[in-house]
């Protein structure tokens, strides 16, 4: 009976931490995917007027297809989600569906410690309500340190003239704490440190009715390492990812990402291939607030069965932020 219990416990244990990570509409956990975001990484067009100095956040990622981002030492942050999410507990049968709100409320600090080095400190709470699984909800602090480092800046000899690119080396140390609301019980805790290398792109895309587009791609690869507790969580990951960012309006953009993460457990007989496609529509609703509309889906192959499943989740998001 108590293995029993034991591994019951594991289970759900897992369960949260997966849900906790895919009520946050599966964060890429790249360098620049969140609000921390305090420059440009990839390259901006020449021939595009510099204007309205100005950055958009969304669930996916910071939006920097055209313009060059001011920099701002300081921020604080706010992002308000809604997510309709149809597996919950991310099982392979009978999946569990709910709405889930999600706050999250953060600051960073950028010093400017050494020319092209970009630094940026930060720490995060969050909160995740279930509309009717209200046992699940939970609350949680992140503290971190993200670096970034340009290996190659544009303009790049023999490129096509509308095309430049940049390759960027990225790192990021945190540590992370996800606690029950009920009972303020600790299921969950990881130190995670992460490497990778992405490249960016600034291009002009022809469409099939002649009209030009303007597109910003990027991929990379990435390395995790994840000491969790429980210890049967910890895990080494490796991913590769390819995105792109658009402007479809004036004050209406688009990021699409498609991820592949091999996921090998270190003190556990499990592996997992996770493939996910999200992507989302951002409307800048003035220089310090944006609404979004994210949707993810995401496949988990697993070498045990019970942790194979397939997810969706969508929904509205609202991010407000103050620089000084």
């Amino acid at each position: 009976m108590r293995s029993r219990t034991s591994a019951s416990l594991i289970l759900l244990g897992c369960s949260l931490f997966l849900t906790a990570a895919l009520a946050r509409a599966q964060e890429p956990q790249l360098f620049l995917t969140d609000q921390r975001a305090f420059g440009q990484l990839g390259p901006a067009p020449s021939s595009q007027p510099q204007s309205e100095p100005v950055e958009y956040s969304d669930e996916l990622g910071t939006i920097h297809p055209l313009i060059t981002l001011r920099y701002d030492p300081f921020q604080a942050y706010s992002e308000t989600s809604y997510l309709y999410d149809d597996n919950i507990l991310l099982t392979y049968h009978k999946p569990v569906h709910d709405e889930i709100l999600d706050q999250v409320l953060g600051a960073s600090y950028s010093p400017r410690l050494f020319e092209d080095l970009k630094t940026t400190v930060y720490g995060q709470y969050y909160y995740d309500h279930y509309n009717s699984k209200t046992a699940f909800d939970f609350d949680g602090e992140q503290l971190g340190i993200d670096l970034a480092y340009p290996l190659v800046k544009p303009p790049i000899p023999y490129h096509q003239e509308n095309t430049v690119s940049a390759w960027t080396l990225y790192g990021d140390a945190s540590y992370e704490r996800l606690n029950l609301t009920d009972g303020d019980i600790l299921f969950f805790g990881m130190v995670d440190a992460r490497l990778g290398l992405r490249c960016d792109f600034n291009a002009i895309l022809t469409l099939w009715n002649g009209v030009t587009q303007r597109i910003a791609p990027y991929y990379g690869y990435q390395l995790d390492w994840r000491n969790c507790y429980p210890s049967i969580l910890s895990r080494g990951d490796n991913t590769i990812f390819l995105g792109a960012n658009t402007q479809l309006l004036r004050k209406l953009f688009l990021q699409v990402q498609a991820e592949a993460q091999y996921e090998s457990y270190l003190n556990f007989n499990r592996s997992d291939l996770a493939e996910t496609l999200s992507a989302s529509f951002v409307y800048r609703i003035c220089d310090n607030a944006s609404l979004n509309l994210n949707g993810l889906f995401a496949n988990n192959n697993s070498s045990r069965n019970t942790f194979s499943y397939r997810v969706i989740n969508a929904g509205p998001n609202i991010t407000l932020q103050v620089r000084f």
